[in-house]
């Protein structure tokens, strides 16, 4: 009777977490110029790809091991159709990272969109896999992408994370990052919106769209 109690309590829990929530993100940002530090070093060999037909294979393959549904096919033909670019980080042949760029906003919810200035990039959307975790790949990574943004013109690019998420903070700040704003995603039933800091409307230079 007490383990069917607390599964009740349990799934009640989950019922009332999925809709009612208020979570904190914290945005990072670094200018890009020429005197870029060097590339922060992973403590495995890793190689870098840019939208890499062999990362869209293995993540349809093996979807589970990177935190991706069954969806993902038309996730990711999605992503490229709105111009977004995919980072992918190989080591020894396994696939170790991947991350998404977006260039003319971060989308924040369905309804929410913050627009991007021209010349910022936003880095999100980035996985290392369980395995990998811990040996310097997400900030190897951040710096990768800075670097190839800076390549093509891009004068600041930003990236964010769930204020609990410390390791992925750890990762963005040893990549040479740091924070400069915060927003919130609300959820109240079904309905989900996004609240953005002055901080972080001033960086876009605009106001949420909707």
């Amino acid at each position: 009777m007490r383990n069917l109690l607390v599964r009740i309590l349990r799934r009640l829990r989950r019922i009332h977490e999925g809709l009612f929530f208020r979570k904190r993100f914290i945005v990072y940002s670094a200018e890009l110029k020429s005197t870029l530090g060097p590339t922060v070093a992973a403590k495995e060999p890793i190689e870098f790809h840019i939208n890499s037909s062999e990362a869209f294979a293995v993540l349809q393959l093996r979807g589970q091991e990177y935190e991706i549904d069954e969806s993902i096919e038309a996730r990711i033909n999605k992503q490229l159709e709105d111009g977004e670019t995919c980072v992918s980080g190989w080591v020894r042949g396994e696939l170790a990272y991947i991350g998404w760029v977006q260039f003319e906003h971060r989308l924040l919810t369905r309804r929410n969109r913050l627009p991007l200035p021209a010349g910022t990039a936003c880095i999100y959307r980035c996985f290392t896999r369980a395995d990998f975790r811990g040996k310097h790949i997400y900030p190897a990574a951040i710096s990768f992408t800075c670097r190839w943004l800076l390549d093509r013109g891009y004068q600041r690019v930003l990236i964010d994370h769930q204020i609990e998420n410390f390791a992925s903070g750890a990762g963005i700040l040893r990549a040479g990052m740091r924070p400069v704003a915060e927003y919130q995603i609300i959820q109240i039933f079904w309905f989900r919106f996004a609240l953005p800091d002055e901080a972080l409307i001033r960086i876009t230079s605009t106001v949420l769209s909707q």
